[in-house]
């Protein structure tokens, strides 16, 4: 496996991601390397349903798309912080890296685990 899969996360017996696209497309394909990869996956195209998936579930991996209709990467990059998430982000983009390094960046000055 690849130094992003599931065995890296320490003390759980099966590591868990949960996606947030507003592509089902994206998500399926991101799922699909997450499983294979070892990982519980749950997604979902709600980014309010995603924060309240991550405080409940507290999964070891996020990952977020930056632009999404109803509320961007940004944003949710703001609540991960407010709920305390301890877990690895990956963030992503179709669009420039502009929008991804904003958001890498507000990560990281909340603290947050960028991968």
């Amino acid at each position: 496996m690849s130094d992003f899969g599931a065995e890296g996360c320490v003390g759980v017996t099966k590591s868990t991601m949960i996606i947030v696209d507003d592509r089902e497309d994206v998500r399926g394909m991101v799922a699909r390397v997450a499983r294979r990869e070892g990982f519980d996956v749950r997604d979902t195209p709600d980014p309010d349903e995603f924060v309240a998936l991550v405080a409940r579930d507290r999964p070891d991996v996020v990952a977020i798309d930056v632009i999404m209709p109803d509320k961007d990467g940004v944003e949710i990059v703001g609540e991960l912080a407010g709920i305390g998430f301890a877990g690895r982000l990956l963030i992503m983009s179709g669009y420039h890296g502009d929008f991804m390094a904003r958001a890498s960046k507000l990560a990281d000055a909340y603290g947050l685990n960028v991968l």
